[in-house]
This record gives C-alpha cells, sequence and structure tokens, in this order.
C-alpha cells in the first residue's frame, strides 16, 4: 500500500486469496492507513442512502 502525498488516496494492489487470519492483518492495516487519511475519520457514523446507520453490535477486531 502506498499512500499518496496529499493523504487522499492510497494505491492498493489485491490480487490474492486470503485466509481469514490474513484478512483480519489486511484490515488492521488498512484502519491504520485509513486513520493518517485526509479527510480525517468522521466522529459519527455514515448514515446510509436509506437513512439508516451501519453499526457493529459486537466488534471483535481491537486495534490497540
Amino acid at each position: 500500500m502506498k499512500i499518496s502525498e496529499d493523504k487522499k488516496s492510497i494505491c492498493l494492489s489485491l490480487n490474492e486469496t486470503l485466509s481469514a487470519h490474513e484478512l483480519t492483518t489486511l484490515i488492521a492495516e488498512l484502519a491504520v492507513v485509513r486513520a493518517n487519511m485526509l479527510p480525517k475519520v468522521p466522529k459519527a457514523p455514515p448514515v446510509k442512502s436509506d437513512g439508516s446507520m451501519s453499526v457493529q453490535d459486537d466488534p471483535r477486531l481491537v486495534i490497540v
């Protein structure tokens, strides 16, 4: 992964089959990259086009 100089996009190439563990690792790495991008991650969850929100009831991925 490579983040652009303006921090608004990344170059990501993914053409692999991933195990559950590898996918979890990728999600964690993407979260770190996203935290350093612009615009900043909003504090409120995004509202979907139908007006509802996506909410994770029981998160299993914890990034420390």
